[in-house]
C-alpha cells in the first residue's frame, strides 16, 4: 500500500495514527470508486445468458 500511495517508510514514521487512518479511508474510497466505474447493472439479456 505504501508504494501505491507513494510514501516512504520514513514518511510513514512521521505520520500519526489518525493520519494513517485517513490515508486508508481515502484509499479504500478511491478503490471503490474505480470499481464502480468499471461495473454496470445486469440487464435481462445478461441473466438470460447466465
Amino acid at each position: 500500500m505504501l508504494k501505491r500511495l507513494h510514501l516512504s517508510t520514513k514518511e510513514l514514521e512521521d505520520l500519526t495514527i489518525g493520519q494513517i487512518q485517513d490515508f486508508i479511508v481515502e484509499y479504500v474510497k478511491s478503490e471503490e470508486t474505480k470499481k464502480e466505474k468499471n461495473s454496470r447493472k445486469a440487464n435481462q439479456s445478461d441473466f438470460d445468458n447466465f
